[in-house]
């Protein structure tokens, strides 16, 4: 709150219902939106990655805009699933659906400018997971292209990198592959 010369106002008497902080451009605020009392400043954190008009508004004093703002990423913080590798699978066949995770910071902003790899590993069932289980991040993304799984058994693939919090995938089924003699009955 500043005085008529723009003089900090630390004795000026702010509106009985006191300010508010608000995001004209639509987002995420958080932090001391609302100051008790007579308190004369706040203090705000954008999660919302993007752009951001935040408008100060206090009774009858006129009211702030702080203009176009930029708001970036944190540092990257975990990995997400985008896309679950699929539920069921055959044993040695890549599967249908390839699990995709995102790099994000601890707001859950994509990170897309890291270039991190991402590493798979079976965290469940038994016997080897298959395909390239090192994927380099492509803008915050790492899209696995050729996971399988050896062994008919129910796994659980757990996605890292360095120090982020790691994520799992959910169970995939993977049954045995059909035995040669019944693919040759089924044959004309």
């Amino acid at each position: 709150a500043r005085d008529a010369f723009g003089n900090f106002a630390a004795n000026m008497a702010v509106d009985a219902g006191g300010w508010s902080l608000s995001n004209a451009s639509g987002g995420v605020l958080s932090g001391d939106l609302v100051p008790a009392g007579d308190q004369k400043s706040a203090t705000f954190t954008g999660h919302l990655v993007g752009c951001a008009n935040i408008v100060a508004v206090s009774g009858a004093l006129a009211a702030i805009d702080s203009g176009l703002l930029t708001v970036v990423p944190g540092a990257a913080s975990k990995l997400v699933i985008a896309t679950q590798p699929s539920a069921m699978a055959t044993a040695g066949i890549a599967f249908a659906q390839q699990p995709v995770i995102l790099i994000e910071d601890q707001y859950s902003n994509l990170r897309s400018n890291d270039t991190l790899v991402v590493t798979a590993t079976r965290s469940a069932g038994a016997g080897t997971l298959l395909g390239t289980t090192n994927i380099t991040a492509v803008g915050g993304v790492a899209t696995f292209t050729n996971l399988a799984h050896a062994i008919a058994t129910n796994i659980t693939i757990q996605f890292s990198s360095g120090g982020l919090t790691a994520v799992t995938s959910g169970t995939i089924a993977v049954r045995a592959a059909p035995a040669l003699s019944q693919l040759l009955v089924l044959l004309p």
